[in-house]
């Protein structure tokens, strides 16, 4: 089996290289294509057999190329073959003249294959011969390979290599032909005009065959003239000038071109027949496309429609606590600026300049690892802060405090840093602390907002590609806690949250992204249900073999009456335009079906409990990808969409779905 050819296109142009590979790509060429500003390292890193080369790239002439690359010792027997623009006469001239070959927009498949086929020929026949002080029969294996007759003449048109093939199409041994003029195969009507063309190449490099396919006839030993086509090249050897003709022969291609037109006659001598049923078929047809188109194109429509709005829909809350990070971290630091000023003419140097150091990394450690504590304990430790950095006279000891308890700071610190600072620095430096706090606090949150709004973009492509995403390892605090930022807007407008988590709770394998929108749909659904003010519980806990997800609220509970259809598809006690429905039908399929959990509610006034249990041992069963999306099949995404639609503040209700 012939080795496949590796062919380059150095193209600024897409268009271009598209219709190259088009043409090209089938089995017996690999094309790769680079740009011109990346010729010199991409083009030769390949070993390539031949370059296609568009005479408008950039960042190199592409009539240097010819002789660049063998005299910065590459590709000596590289091929370069010109692709010019409709109507550019000059570039194509030039090529010519060059004696390189042409190839001119628009592209005639034929003669680009042709021309490959001939290039590519011609670069292993000349390979061949350069082995072949080597070994004769390198030069051999290559021509005697080819399904075209080879034949390559000296300056003065000897022949010197004639190969199988070209025995096989015109008669001659290969004893007969080496050493006996070209016109040998000339019929007499065109010998004259071959000798005066290579008495022009020779003495001026005027081309007009080479490096052009044309088709012309060759004869036989028999006498007979076949139809050809023939492709010229021309290349040197020492200084020695040859000539290689690549020769197909036509006979059969003119036989099947001959049964075409035959048929096609008798074709149409029988279309009349044809005619009426024909029409009738048609019209059959065209009736059956249309409602085809129609239901495609409602379908369409009812995806796109279902897509869209629960996409939008989720990118709303990242988005949002994202835009509210940056307004506020645009405020925060305007003040961290007067900090910075206040803190410069302090005239800090030497340890005390370590020591700010130390306090900015640990500001900007807490932004992503916070101090976890308990209400209770967080409330004594902001007073007792409170009351010492009133007593030390540092101004605005309250809003301080909270800052300076998130980052775990407590008296016997600000002790330590009065020591380090002194007393009349220690309410600059505190403030300055508290700001740095804030800011990277904001940052972290933006982060996470940006970080939530990409996944939903991945999570979109994913589904285009039949959900394929990749299982991850998944530490659901890390989740549940991305999930709580993200839905902070709402959060904070009178919703007090309790993390419940186990120290030790393991990781699990699962759709990250996915599971993380189940978290997002039940937090959002418990804040609209509890009218945005109340307290919300998170647990996570390993119930042996399972982990355990509970989200608990106090709202007023789901209605005995409605609790079996919460989980039915485009089911929503919200008013119209403020819920889709879809939200816990999606998230229980991507728990249930996709992850083998299980997904459950109890409910009655005053406490509200959706419980997530996941195995903890058990990979996500890709199969059931397309099972997961359950109901997703028709909102038109497996990456739960969901329902979780922002509401403002209002009185209790039923739990909304």
């Amino acid at each position: 089996m012939a080795e496949r050819a590796m062919i380059v296109v150095v193209s600024d142009d897409a268009a271009t290289v598209a219709e190259l590979r088009r043409i090209l790509d089938g089995g017996r060429y690999d094309v790769e294509a680079v740009h011109g500003d990346e010729l010199a390292r991409s083009a030769l890193d390949g070993a390539p057999d031949l370059l296609l080369v568009d005479t408008a790239i950039t960042g190199v002439d592409p009539f240097d190329l010819a002789e660049k690359l063998p005299r910065e010792g590459h590709g000596r027997d590289l091929r370069v073959v010109y692709v010019v623009g409709e109507g550019d006469a000059e570039r194509g001239t030039r090529a010519i003249r060059l004696g390189v070959d042409v190839l001119a927009r628009p592209f005639d498949r034929a003669e680009v294959l042709a021309t490959v086929d001939r290039q590519v020929a011609v670069l292993r026949a000349r390979t061949a011969l350069r082995e072949a002080e080597a070994t004769e029969e390198r030069l051999r294996s290559v021509t005697e390979s080819a399904i075209d007759a080879i034949v390559s003449v000296d300056r003065a048109g000897r022949i010197v290599s004639w190969n199988s093939a070209a025995t096989r199409i015109l008669g001659h041994a290969e004893s007969e032909a080496v050493g006996r003029q070209l016109e040998l195969i000339i019929p007499e009507r065109y010998r004259e005009q071959h000798r005066a063309g290579m008495a022009r190449f020779n003495e001026t490099g005027e081309a007009h065959v080479i490096g052009r396919t044309v088709e012309l006839a060759a004869l036989t030993k028999a006498g007979r003239e076949i139809p050809v086509e023939l492709s010229l090249s021309t290349w040197t050897v020492r200084g020695d000038r040859y000539y290689t003709g690549i020769i197909r022969d036509l006979g059969e291609r003119r036989a099947v071109e001959e049964a075409l037109r035959r048929s096609e006659e008798d074709f149409r001598a029988r279309e009349a027949e044809f005619r009426g049923r024909n029409a009738e078929l048609e019209e059959t047809l065209h009736r059956i496309g249309t409602m085809q188109d129609q239901l495609v194109l409602q379908e369409k429509l009812a995806s796109l429609g279902r897509l869209s709005a629960g996409m939008a829909h989720e990118m709303n809350n990242p988005a949002a606590a994202a835009q509210r990070g940056a307004s506020q971290a645009i405020d925060v630091f305007e003040r961290l600026q007067d900090a910075q000023i206040e803190l410069g003419s302090l005239g800090l140097y030497g340890r005390a300049l370590d020591r700010l150091r130390q306090l900015d990394r640990l500001a900007a450690d807490r932004a992503d690892d916070p101090v976890q504590l308990g209400p209770i304990e967080r409330s004594d430790r902001e007073a007792e802060l409170e009351d010492w950095l009133e007593a030390h006279g540092v101004p605005s000891s309250m809003e301080l405090a909270a800052s300076l308890v998130s980052l775990g700071v407590g008296v016997a610190d600000l002790e330590e840093y009065m020591g380090w600072f002194g007393r009349d620095a220690l309410p600059v430096v505190a403030r300055w602390l508290a700001l740095k706090s804030e800011i990277y606090a904001l940052l972290s949150e933006i982060v996470v907002g940006t970080t939530r709004i990409v996944e939903l973009v991945r999570a979109l492509k994913m589904y285009t590609y039949m959900d394929q995403a990749p299982v991850q390892d998944v530490d659901l605090r890390s989740g549940l806690d991305n999930t709580l930022v993200i839905l902070q807007n709402k959060l904070k407008r009178g919703v007090t949250v309790r993390r419940e988590y186990d120290p030790d709770l393991p990781p699990i394998q699962a759709y990250a992204s996915e599971l993380n929108q189940v978290w997002t749909n039940l937090i959002d659904n418990a804040i609209d249900a509890m009218g945005g003010e109340g307290t919300l519980t998170v647990r996570a806990r390993r119930d042996g073999e399972w982990v355990e997800v509970q989200f608990e609220d106090d709202g007023p509970g789901v209605p005995d009456d409605i609790r079996s259809k919460v989980f039915d598809p485009f089911f929503t006690t919200k008013a119209p335009g403020e819920g889709t429905g879809l939200g816990l039908a999606i998230s229980r399929n991507i728990v249930v079906k996709k992850h083998g959990g299980t997904f459950d509610l109890d409910s009655r006034p005053g406490r509200t409990r959706f419980t997530v249990r996941v195995p903890i041992h058990r990979a996500p069963d890709a199969a059931g990808t397309a099972d997961a999306a359950g109901t997703a099949d028709a909102a038109g995404t497996t990456d739960a969409a969901g329902t979780a639609d922002e509401a403002g503040a209002r009185p209790p209700q039923p739990q909304e779905v």
